[in-house]
């Protein structure tokens, strides 16, 4: 009696692609169930603080619109360049 063996292919590079989709998925839905676990303060390693503007006593920000398609004047703030 001859017993014949049958060799499947894995594909490995799809199971770890999707190992990988799905712990992205898995992080950012913690994120946005947890949004204070996104907020940061603190120092980095050349001294400089920073603080989330999510936090209490974050920072504010006043967008001014440069771009005229967007309601803009137009400004050019970088010199020498014609965007």
């Amino acid at each position: 009696m001859q017993e014949t063996h049958t060799l499947e292919k894995k594909n490995w590079a799809a199971k770890l692609m999707a190992i990988a989709v799905v712990v992205f998925m898995v992080s950012s839905t913690l994120v946005l169930f947890a949004p204070e676990a996104s907020a940061r303060t603190g120092t980095d390693s050349y001294g400089y603080t920073f603080k989330d503007s999510n936090e209490a006593d974050g920072p504010t920000y006043s967008w001014i619109e440069i771009v005229p398609a967007l309601g803009g004047d137009g400004t050019n703030i970088v010199s020498g360049t014609t965007d």
